[in-house]
């Protein structure tokens, strides 16, 4: 069976849009809007936030709201995952959990998801790439990215959870043995519906 070489990323992401479905708004008792003295008050017998919040530049997410890193606290883990949260106005706009390279991890919240909100609306976006083998022969590796979208609206919100899988393989890391690398995340994210001016 031949080697293969990953390099993968996950992320669920919820933003604006009009509902054509429904997602999360948020993990376990962490939900977007709430403000950062009720994240950091929340007991620790469920998802939490155990390390402080450090400010940090805003870097491609523009400069609206406030962003800090920390850790957060999940049943899928036993230990603290990295985490960033982004506040707007004072609440909880995004949330973005780095799951340390678990593709796996990603899958099965896929299936949560769509165990809870229904089956999504998946894009496989993954082109193939023939390579040679040793034998004269050839095999066929498929990389790009697999999209798993959800949408909801809640009163003012919208709201659009995105899981996406990018796994790059390709017939140079195939031949070079390249090891796994895999940036697995995991982000949500929320804003407020422009109303309809008809």
């Amino acid at each position: 069976m031949p080697v293969k070489s990953w390099m993968l990323a996950a992320s669920l992401v919820l933003a604006s849009s009009i509902a054509t479905g429904r997602g999360p708004d948020g993990v376990g008792q962490v939900k977007l809007g709430m403000t950062q003295s009720e994240l950091s008050a929340l007991p620790t017998s469920g998802v939490h936030f155990p390390a402080p919040f450090i400010p940090e530049p805003s870097g491609d997410m523009g400069d609206d709201g406030e962003f800090f890193r920390t850790t957060i606290k999940t049943p899928w883990e036993e230990r603290p995952l990295p985490a960033r949260v982004h506040f707007v106005g004072g609440e909880l706009a995004s949330l973005n959990i780095d799951l340390e390279k678990d593709d796996g991890l990603a899958n099965r919240i896929v299936a949560q998801i769509t165990e809870r909100h229904g089956a999504p609306t998946t894009e496989d976006a993954r082109t193939e790439e023939s390579c040679p083998t040793l034998g004269g022969a050839s095999e066929t590796v498929r990389g790009g990215s697999v999209t798993h979208r959800w949408s909801s609206s809640e009163g003012q919100w919208g709201i659009r959870s995105t899981v996406r899988i990018t796994d790059l393989q390709s017939c140079l890391a195939r031949e070079f043995n390249i090891p796994t690398v895999a940036s697995v995340s995991l982000n949500l994210w929320r804003e407020e519906v422009a109303s309809n001016p008809f």
